[in-house]
């Protein structure tokens, strides 16, 4: 089977493809677990993607049970190259020089995450809204809202996929750069703009 080396296919990667790896790092608490030299994880990506992977010496071979995986394993899907990611910011993978190749057809989810992924998600989810500040600090009246339209994952999809992004105004009255923004019922809510509570409170659904 082929193989490229891990860093090679960072290199090659286009803009969107290292946003979209980056957005599913930030979007998932990705947590290892490792059975029989195997080290797997799950990342949601619309519904549960798991990703396997194993490293030797100067080779890694991964599977992830992705539509993309499925059809194409090479290059590496989005999925993969966030777990390896992850691994090696963490310090826990040392993978300059090591080559990738697909370990072979692994069958897709059938059932439901374990409990415990429910429960961390419900905990983090109570922790935000216990932890929320008012409107005003939460939401800056002066602070931009724009939106940006992500073409990889609506070509490859069944819609849209609008991303959210915003910036805030800085003391010498310019504005700072762009950075995501997450849109919840209370932002939407807080938001100046009734043209954009109206937007914001159609993406939530």
């Amino acid at each position: 089977m082929a193989s490229t080396a891990f860093h090679d296919l960072l290199d090659q990667l286009s803009t969107n493809e290292h946003r979209r790896v980056r957005r599913l790092m930030e979007s998932n608490e990705i947590d290892f677990d490792e059975n029989d030299n195997w080290v797997s994880t799950s990342i949601f990506d619309g519904r549960p993607m798991s990703v396997r992977f194993r490293v030797d010496e100067d080779s890694c071979q991964y599977s992830c049970t992705c539509e993309q995986y499925q059809k194409s394993p090479i290059p590496p899907c989005p999925h993969v190259m966030a777990a390896l990611t992850t691994a090696e910011e963490r310090g826990w993978l040392a993978l300059d020089g090591v080559m990738l190749e697909p370990a072979g057809e692994q069958k897709p989810l059938e059932v439901a995450p374990e409990p415990s992924y429910w429960k961390k998600a419900i905990a983090r989810v109570q922790a935000m809204h216990e932890n929320e500040p008012d409107h005003e600090s939460y939401w800056p009246a002066d602070r931009q809202l724009m939106y940006m339209l992500d073409t990889v994952r609506s070509s490859s999809g069944p819609g849209l996929v609008i991303e959210t992004i915003c910036r805030d105004r800085k003391r010498d009255g310019t504005f700072g750069k762009f950075q995501s923004a997450g849109i919840s019922r209370r932002v939407a809510d807080a938001l100046s703009d009734p043209v954009d509570r109206d937007i914001a409170a159609m993406l939530i659904g």
